[in-house]
This record gives C-alpha cells, sequence and structure tokens, in this order.
C-alpha cells in the first residue's frame, strides 16, 4: 500500500511535468551519487534555469558543495520511464559514459601533477559514475575509450583506496577487448591489433592489482596471459612498448621480495620502456621500485640515485 502512494506521489508530480523537464529528468537517472552541474548539462542538455526549475518542484537537491542529487526512489522511477525507450536509454548512458570516461583521463593526469589534491576530493565524489561508466563501456564494447581511460582507472584504485574493485573494473575491460579482437579478427578488419593490446594491458594491469592484494599466483596467471598475447600475429610490427612496461612492472613487483636481481632487471626493463616513450610516470614508478631493490642490496649509493631521479621526474 505504501509503495502504490508513493507512486501515487511520484505520478502526480510527473504530470505536472512539461514534456521537456520529463525527458531531462529521465536522463538524469543515469547518474549514480550525484552530479555537478556541468555533467548534467552534458548528459541530459538540460539548462540552469531548467535545473533551477527542477530543483523548484523539488525534484533535485543541492548540495553545500553545489552537486545536485535525485533521491533515489525518484532516481528508479525516472529510469523506469527511461527504459521505456531503448532507444533513449542508450543515448543517455552512452552520453554519461562518454563525458565520464574523459573526466577520467584529466583526472589521472590531475593524480600525477600539481591538483592531486583537489582530484583525489573530485574522485571521491565521482566514484560512482566513474564505475557506470566503465561498466556500461565495457558492456558496449568500446575498446578504445576503455584503453584510452585505463592507466587513468588505476590511478584512481590506487588513490581512493579501493584497489579491490580494480579485479573486477579490468577483468570487464579485458573481456570487452577479447570480445573485440574475434571480431575484428573474424571481420579481418585493422581493429584487431588496436583490441589485442588493450586487453593485453588490461590483464597487465589486473596482475598488478592481484600482486598487491595478496592473490600472487592468480597475478603470475595472468602475467603468463600476457607473454602468449604478446605473440599474438596481430601484433606483429605493432608498439608494444607500453604494454611490455606495465608487465615488467608487474612481474617485477610479484617476484621482487624472493630475488632482488631479478626484480631490479625487470624494474631496469620497464624504465628502459617507459623512458622510450617519454612516459615520465612511468619511468618515476620504475626508478623508485629500482631504488628500493638497490636498498636491499646494499648498493645504497645506487638507490639514492635513482630515488632522486624518480623525485626529479615528478617534482611539482
Amino acid at each position: 500500500e505504501r509503495q502504490r502512494s508513493i507512486r501515487a506521489v511520484f505520478d502526480r508530480s510527473w504530470n505536472l511535468l512539461t514534456e521537456r523537464e520529463r525527458q531531462v529528468c529521465q536522463a538524469l537517472s543515469v547518474f549514480s551519487g550525484g552530479f555537478t552541474r556541468a555533467a548534467a548539462q552534458q548528459v541530459s542538455g538540460a539548462s540552469l534555469r531548467e535545473l533551477k526549475r527542477l530543483v523548484d518542484r523539488s525534484l533535485l537537491q543541492i548540495t553545500p558543495s553545489g552537486r545536485y542529487q535525485i533521491h533515489d526512489l525518484l532516481r528508479q522511477y525516472a529510469a523506469e520511464k527511461l527504459y521505456s525507450s531503448r532507444g533513449a536509454a542508450i543515448d543517455a548512458r552512452d552520453r554519461h559514459c562518454a563525458h565520464y570516461l574523459a573526466a577520467l583521463q584529466r583526472w589521472g593526469a590531475d593524480l600525477t601533477g600539481a591538483r592531486r589534491e583537489a582530484a583525489v576530493g573530485d574522485l571521491e565524489a565521482e566514484l560512482g559514475n566513474i564505475s557506470a561508466a566503465w561498466a556500461w563501456s565495457a558492456e558496449r564494447g568500446q575498446v578504445e575509450q576503455l584503453g584510452a581511460a585505463m592507466e587513468a582507472l588505476q590511478h584512481v584504485y590506487w588513490q581512493s583506496g579501493r584497489i579491490r574493485e580494480g579485479v573486477a573494473a579490468f577483468q570487464a575491460a579485458a573481456t570487452a577487448a577479447k570480445a573485440g579482437a574475434g571480431e575484428a579478427s573474424a571481420a579481418g578488419t585493422d581493429d584487431n591489433a588496436t583490441c589485442v593490446r588493450v586487453w593485453l594491458r588490461a590483464l597487465a594491469w589486473q596482475s598488478g592489482i592481484q600482486r598487491a592484494i595478496g592473490q600472487r599466483e592468480a597475478a603470475r596467471q595472468l602475467q603468463q596471459q600476457c607473454r602468449v598475447l604478446l605473440e599474438d600475429p596481430a601484433l606483429a610490427g605493432t608498439d608494444t612498448r607500453l604494454e611490455r612496461a606495465i608487465l615488467s612492472m608487474s612481474v617485477g613487483l610479484t617476484g621482487c621480495m624472493a630475488d632482488y636481481a631479478q626484480g631490479t632487471e625487470q624494474f631496469q626493463q620497464g624504465y628502459s620502456l617507459f623512458r622510450a616513450l617519454d612516459h615520465r610516470w612511468g619511468m618515476a614508478w620504475a626508478l623508485t621500485c629500482w631504488g628500493i631493490m638497490s636498498v636491499f642490496l646494499g648498493a645504497y649509493s645506487d638507490a639514492k640515485q635513482r630515488l632522486e631521479e624518480a623525485l626529479s621526474l615528478i617534482h611539482i
């Protein structure tokens, strides 16, 4: 009875909206955990005046930080309306996904730069939207978009302390890329190499996460899959330095505490590959790990040199 009463209230409020306001409300239902005005405008096309009207009608709330929120029951009601039209639902989810994957890349850069502190705050508020956008992109098989935002995503998981959530995210990306590679191979298109590279990178990042949460055997199995993929004929003549650099770092971190010399070799290899790409954060990462190995090996002068060089690369 209570649920029927709530729906009656929602029905009455909904019927008082203009068709345009209903369209905006439906599109806003794709957000998870609130949203900014810019995001609302990007995803729903709503103007500031239209958002204000929805606030005045108590269909949206504004938090002290200036973010918009929609009550979860109302969000579910609007989502039900949205999904009555599959085309409208896909369009709204695609716009939401495009907005947050692009923002994810910017935040990823900020997390390794001068805006790190501000970026961490932004990300805490947007984790729900980032996860939803990533899952939708994987479901839709948007392999290039996943590949472009992948490094930024792993920064997000490390900086937010939600590292375990990264396993499922990179598994989803690897599954999407693997499916894309199969389709491209069957169709004989040039997308095959791109899909295999993203697949390889997703497995490499996932192996690093599984190593970090203590699942070393699972990490080693993923690393072996990466080695097999590097031999895929689709990658012949393709630049795989980034993928090999990430894999070297993951392999090194997985085994370095059991074999300092082997770890050092992997970190040196990762550094050389990152340096060839002028990938400053990757170079600093590799040098830091290399320097720590030098400490354990008693090569303190070398350790100081490596760590100072790493600091110079990320100095803000």
